[in-house]
């Protein structure tokens, strides 16, 4: 027997020898840092499960402004208009329930809550009533008019609800129009039914909430450099 060879080993084979105190030899060390990084994708993957099944529910949400078919934004970006006059909402339905001052405020706000600057409605008032309305004979950059195809509020007694079909067009001073939307949506009210004493501010607050919505697709007004809005 070779000299420094143990027993049951082959001739010109170096054995790996092992430290005493238990540590491992720098090649199996190389080995088991090679097999612990093959886990690392799996290991990566489990622990996004939690984000990858979060990110699945939050695309089923159902964002504001996603019911309304609305034109591209194109023109409306390439004009920027500012003052808008909203015109009398036109009723289209000929039901006698439809809350068109209401819807007219609405429309006013919602326009406010995407920077644009709608005219005071009594003014604009004085000029279609008056005159007749023209496009741009207010100074207005645009006109904004609604107008509702299709009321049923058949469930409003009984549940609050309401079921519509309403167009908005907004047109530039000289006619040409800027951006359309049209939503048809069911809204219920029931559950705020308890929180109004009377159906006046219930109608108001139905108003706001379909001008929201509508409203939502109109591409808001870019906020000024240093400005909130």
């Amino acid at each position: 027997m070779r000299e420094g060879t143990r027993p049951g080993t082959r001739p010109g084979v170096r054995e790996e020898r092992t430290d005493p105190s238990g540590a491992s030899s720098p090649k199996e060390s190389a080995v088991r840092r090679h097999l612990t990084s093959l886990h690392i994708p799996v290991l990566t993957l489990v622990a996004l499960a939690p984000l990858v099944a979060l990110a699945a529910c939050n695309s089923t949400r159902t964002l504001k402004g996603t019911d309304v078919v609305a034109s591209e934004p194109a023109k409306l970006e390439a004009r920027a208009p500012i003052d808008i006059a909203v015109l009398p909402v036109v009723n289209n339905s000929k039901r006698k329930g439809v809350p068109a001052k209401e819807l007219r405020g609405a429309f006013e706000l919602a326009l406010i809550q995407r920077r644009y600057s709608p005219l005071a409605s009594e003014f604009v008032d004085g000029r279609v009533v008056e005159a007749g309305y023209r496009p741009g004979a207010l100074k207005e950059d645009a006109a904004l008019t609604v107008t509702v195809e299709s009321w049923d509020d058949s469930l409003w007694d009984s549940h609050t609800a309401v079921t519509v079909t309403i167009h908005a067009s907004i047109t530039d001073a000289a006619g040409a129009e800027l951006w359309k939307g049209q939503l048809t949506q069911r809204f219920d009210l029931g559950k705020d039914r308890e929180s109004y004493s009377t159906d006046a501010p219930l109608r108001a607050a139905l108003s706001n909430k379909i001008a929201g919505e509508l409203l939502a697709a109109l591409p808001a007004r870019p906020a000024k450099p240093g400005h909130a809005n």
